[in-house]
């Protein structure tokens, strides 16, 4: 059905997808194509951008902290909103797999996995 995914409830691709390529509806489920933009505006419109202030050394503004911080709560929101799919949750789970483990990024967005799995067994 598509080129890296056998079915949309997969939670791991068929095989690794390359960095840099410009994913269709032919590779990839059209959930996957919205959450990846979304993850996309979050981490360089507010995610990067805080990790970036509190991790130099210079003095930093508390206004920019603090506006980094709205900006990445509103896409936490809309991230926890489309989790609700077990599509969309799918998706996100399978983009993990190919994140550095490592990374502050990846932690949060496996938090908010959780967060929408607790969330999920509430309802």
């Amino acid at each position: 059905m598509y080129k890296y995914v056998s079915n949309k409830m997969d939670l791991t691709y068929k095989s690794p997808i390359p960095n840099g390529d410009n994913l269709t509806l032919n590779d990839i489920p059209e959930e996957e194509l919205e959450i990846r933009e979304v993850v996309s505006c979050w981490y360089e419109k507010g995610f990067q951008h805080l990790d970036r202030l509190e991790s130099s050394d210079i003095d930093i503004n508390k206004k920019s902290i603090e506006k980094h911080q709205q900006v990445i709560s509103r896409y936490d929101s809309t991230l926890l909103f489309l989790l609700k799919n077990k599509a969309y949750h799918a998706s996100l789970s399978r983009i993990l797999t190919q994140w550095d483990r490592d990374s502050a990024a990846f932690a949060h967005i496996k938090g908010l996995l959780y967060i929408s799995e607790a969330q999920g067994e509430q309802h």
